[in-house]
């Protein structure tokens, strides 16, 4: 006897195990972006990284906190603009 049913709970169970995966998988990608962001900020001189604070969900990059001027808030945006895949940014810095 073959149940009809067992089939659909089994596209079910598939599916989500997919969407977990992808989810996993963004995850994944987002703390690779984050990790490479904090990374170029601490190469550069004169950006004090330990003051900025780095999120980053599906490719957007939401930082904040205080930075010593306005001129280190557009050196930090030059830095970020070139780290890889990163789609947008949320800017919440803020000069002292």
């Amino acid at each position: 006897m073959i149940c009809r049913g067992s089939s659909v709970r089994h596209k079910r169970v598939k599916a989500r195990s997919q969407e977990g995966r992808e989810k996993a998988a963004q995850y994944a990608s987002d703390s690779v972006i984050t990790t490479k962001v904090k990374a170029a900020l601490l190469a550069e001189k004169g950006i004090l990284s330990t003051a900025i604070t780095v999120e980053t969900y599906k490719g957007v990059v939401l930082w904040s906190g205080f930075v010593d001027s306005a001129d280190v808030i557009e050196r930090a945006g030059t830095v970020l603009a070139k780290v890889g895949g990163v789609k947008s940014v949320k800017n919440s810095l803020g000069a002292k």
